[in-house]
């Protein structure tokens, strides 16, 4: 791979997070889910955030490694997103606001997914 290849990689991947961080806001909003996973949403905007950085100041090792926690962190929080799923009631409308953000991180994020 070349690091424009990556580089390019990453900016997709960090617009598709920016995406799915907007549906994720927009789903907890409506549904009132607070704690850990308020929690993580705010760790994942900052890792989105550093991707960003990343991509423009660092190099091809450094962005690959960057890019891999970034994933290892989206996962956890889809994971965080299905416990949360599971273990409240929630109306038909709130549980499709959820279930159609983790459908945009499943698919922004295919490789750990």
């Amino acid at each position: 791979m070349t690091e424009n290849y990556i580089r390019d990689y990453m900016r997709l991947a960090y617009q598709e997070a920016v995406n799915v961080q907007r549906l994720f806001v927009d789903a907890m909003k409506s549904t009132g889910v607070k704690e850990r996973l308020w929690a993580h949403l705010d760790a994942f905007q900052r890792n989105v955030n550093t991707m960003n950085e990343f991509m423009y100041h660092t190099s091809e090792v450094e962005n690959a490694a960057q890019y891999v926690k970034f994933l290892e962190q989206a996962k956890e929080f889809r994971q965080l997103v299905d416990e949360k799923v599971k273990k409240h009631t929630y109306t038909r409308a709130d549980r499709d606001n959820i279930y159609d953000a983790v459908m945009a991180l499943d698919s922004a994020m295919p490789l750990v997914l």
